[in-house]
């Protein structure tokens, strides 16, 4: 699952929680996400949690199949990122 939001919400998001560094969210991005595929992609600012949840069941109820996962590692395994 792909969440979204921008980085000022991730800023204030972990100010909000008091326990995280401030812009380690937004200094990790250049790591989340890099070769990745997803099955299903949400927004977290622009969506109400239910309409988050309820795109990730309508997309697990469908009939297509979940590849993300495997098409990730695949991207990974050729990238030359894993050491064999």
């Amino acid at each position: 699952i792909d969440v979204h939001c921008p980085d000022e919400e991730l800023a204030s998001r972990e100010k909000a929680r008091g326990d995280r560094q401030i812009g380690q969210a937004i200094a990790q991005l250049i790591f989340v996400h890099q070769q990745e595929y997803y099955d299903v992609e949400v927004n977290t600012y622009i969506n109400s949690i239910t309409e988050c949840a309820q795109k990730i069941v309508d997309r697990l109820e469908s009939n297509l199949p979940l590849t993300g996962f495997k098409k990730s590692m695949e991207a990974y395994n050729t990238s030359g990122s894993r050491s064999n």
